[in-house]
């Protein structure tokens, strides 16, 4: 891909691996169903998640958990897990993944 701008609604490659140096490895935006559940980890790279609509539980291994809504972040550095369990209307995020060699 060789676009500068992309509509991460419309596609699930941003093409940033393309447009810039460094580390990066993804730009998504995912959408969970109402319910849904996903995970997360961290080998080998680095995530941030921002809420863009809806709600979700993230809940960690050692048993902390918040609740999100549009706006909330969460980041998760190497070594890091959480699941992320969408609340009855679902869940749509922005997620950035960068390599960590």
């Amino acid at each position: 891909m060789n676009k500068a701008r992309v509509n991460l609604y419309e596609t699930a490659d941003s093409g940033i691996t393309d447009i810039m140096e460094g580390p990066w490895k993804a730009i998504q935006v995912v959408a969970l169903e109402p319910l849904a559940t996903t995970s997360l980890t961290t080998q080998g790279e680095e995530h941030c998640v921002f809420t863009v609509e809806g709600t979700a539980t993230v809940n960690e291994p050692d048993g902390r958990s918040w609740q999100f809504s549009k706006g909330d972040t969460v980041s998760l550095p190497l070594g890091g897990t959480c699941t992320i369990t969408a609340g009855p209307n679902g869940f749509r995020y922005l997620i950035i993944s960068m390599r960590v060699d």
